[in-house]
């Protein structure tokens, strides 16, 4: 017999009830109890016989019994339309999957894996899911979830098993989870109403228009959205103490789009204003010098353009000259360079490519920019020339928002148990036990064809000895877009590199010991060779030590390419310069 000991997201093996999920039919089951006096007192632990559950009088009976695998499933995908009363104008996704005496049903739009962790009542499961039946309603970031408030169907007229809707045996995260099962006809129905935006940016859904023009105004837009669907049953031997059947589909909804180019609409001008354009940032990069440089397009809704300078104009009443420019109410004392690059050889309406950069670098240049441009009007019969002759206006104003971090912030290494992790260069320290410290051997720079030596071990000081053993699972490698640093923090939406996010420029999953056939093993054509220490016959002597657990890979792969893609964390080494990686970029990938 083996103690059950790990909870789900809406179970718990320490409630009075064991749920299902935890045996199926033909499992043993024993249950213990100890009695505790007021004073605090406990006695001994009595356990109860082994019961077998019986095979015969299941509720939901597999077709065949002592198969395994998973059955057919449906998924439909429907737009509810303006008429329908209470969820109008959105996408109805509705999974409908049979049910077995011990399944567990798993639905999401992000593929499956690593069941103890995505069961598990971890953070990390909403960042991962943010569209499946994993989250409670609570736990939502969409406007609608799978699991709703509800702890029971109204089509249900009573209890068909005893204690089916008791709130204080079962919990109400089980009920809630549960409403989804007619046990009378053994099928769960998953029923979820999402917006379009949220298909496409949280559910990994994707668009476009498969080629078919309807007319030159009109044409077929075809929504794709991928479905993973899991029958997990829990099994002691099973990885992670799981076992899962995963089945894959797409959902496609294809409907008619009024316009044959999808263009946005950019940053507007204020609606007060009395002159109309629009403005779409187009690149935005830290140069050489640290400076930041961004580029943008305008498009002038107004018979004219708009111009850098212009020598005079008459603004309330006053002849002045006039500049358009770039402030920062977060920056006051930062100024910058604003450049028209190129216009279109038009008054009506042209579209403006322009350039701004900082005066000098500072090190976080997030904040709101505004950009105050000057509007030059003509007539409507004066043809275009070089220079333009026209009349200037009142500054339209435009406010941009950037987030770009000139320096990465420093990633704390903290984590449960007080364990310290080290990324290494020599083999020799990374084998040894740690007793002598490590010094200044960690702020290193990595060259490239170096091993890097990965570390974590608990914290010596807490001399824990042989009470805790410290194994790595898995090895996440990413590094964050402009800038951006991942860090872990479940309480704030932040969950580094276990989860997909806009904010993370590349993101490899690097080792899995659980699933070996899920790791990314090369960067382009270049191999990572990442091996943990247990699968490193020469790396025993750190693989003995209770407390320690170490990786190695090799540093090529991430110069072939993030040396040139990652413009916020490696920009400064430039390709005349050696190759060296920063240290805390490393640390923050790792």
């Amino acid at each position: 017999m083996r103690e059950v000991d790990f909870d789900t997201f809406f179970t718990s093996s320490k409630m009075i009830t064991l749920d299902s999920v935890y045996f199926q039919a033909g499992s043993r089951v024993q249950c213990a109890a100890r009695a505790v006096h007021s004073n605090g007192n406990e006695g001994l632990e009595l356990s109860s016989p082994i019961i077998t559950i019986s095979q015969e009088e299941g509720m939901c009976q597999p077709r065949k019994m002592g198969t395994v695998g998973a059955e057919p499933f449906s998924a439909k995908l429907r737009y509810t339309g303006a008429d329908d009363q209470k969820h109008p104008n959105l996408i109805k996704v509705t999974v409908t999957m049979p049910h077995i005496d011990g399944m567990l049903p798993v639905i999401s739009t992000r593929a499956l894996t690593n069941f103890e962790l995505t069961l598990s009542p971890d953070g990390t499961r909403v960042g991962n899911h943010r569209c499946s039946n994993l989250l409670d309603y609570n736990e939502v970031t969409t406007g609608h979830s799978f699991i709703t408030a509800l702890t029971r169907s109204p089509e249900s007229m009573g209890d068909t098993a005893p204690y089916q809707f008791s709130n204080s045996l079962r919990g109400n995260s089980t009920l809630r989870f549960y409403r989804n099962l007619n046990l009378e006809a053994c099928l769960w129905e998953f029923t979820s109403y999402f917006h379009m935006s949220e298909l496409l940016t949280d559910c990994g859904g994707t668009i476009g228009t498969d080629g078919q023009v309807l007319n030159l105004v009109q044409s077929y837009v075809t929504l794709r959205v991928p479905l993973y669907v899991s029958y997990v049953f829990h099994s002691p031997v099973g990885t992670g103490g799981w076992q899962h059947f995963d089945l894959q589909s797409e959902l496609r909804l294809t409907f008619v789009y009024d316009t044959a180019i999808l263009w946005k609409d950019g940053i507007g001008s204020p609606p007060q204003a009395e002159l109309q354009g629009a403005l779409y940032p187009t690149s935005m990069r830290i140069n050489e010098q640290g400076r930041l440089v961004v580029n943008f397009r305008t498009k002038a809704r107004f018979r004219g353009l708009f111009v850098e300078s212009h020598s005079g104009g008459r603004i309330k009443s006053a002849e002045t000259p006039m500049s358009s420019m770039v402030m920062s109410v977060d920056h006051p004392g930062l100024t910058f360079n604003l450049t028209l690059v190129r216009s279109e050889p038009t008054y009506n309406q042209p579209v403006q490519q322009w350039t701004f950069s900082s005066d000098f670098a500072v090190r976080d240049y997030s904040g709101t920019y505004t950009v105050k441009l000057i509007p030059c009007t003509t007539a409507q019969n004066m043809e275009y020339t070089l220079p333009p002759v026209c009349s200037p206006r009142e500054p339209v104003t435009f406010d941009l928002d950037i987030r770009f971090q000139q320096v990465s912030d420093p990633v704390a290494v903290e984590f449960s148990l007080n364990t310290q992790m080290f990324l290494l260069s020599k083999r020799s320290l990374w084998l040894s036990d740690g007793s002598m410290g490590f010094g200044q051997e960690t702020d290193i720079a990595f060259s490239e064809g170096d091993t890097i030596y990965g570390r974590v071990m608990v914290d010596p000081v807490q001399n824990l000895g042989d009470s805790f053993f410290c194994s790595i699972e898995k090895v996440f490698l990413c590094t964050g877009a402009d800038g951006y640093v991942p860090k872990y923090n479940p309480t704030k939406f932040e969950f580094g590199c276990l989860a997909d996010s806009p904010s993370l420029l590349y993101r490899f999953k690097i080792i899995d010991k659980a699933q070996p056939e899920t790791q990314s093993r090369v960067f382009g054509d270049v191999s990572f060779n990442a091996v943990l220490a247990v699968d490193d016959p020469s790396a025993m002597s750190l693989v003995r030590q209770p407390g320690s657990d170490g990786f190695r890979l090799d540093s090529t792969a991430m110069f072939q390419r993030l040396l040139q893609a990652v413009s916020g964390i490696f920009t400064p080494f430039t390709q005349s310069a050696p190759k060296r990686m920063p240290t805390e970029a490393l640390e923050s990938a790792a």
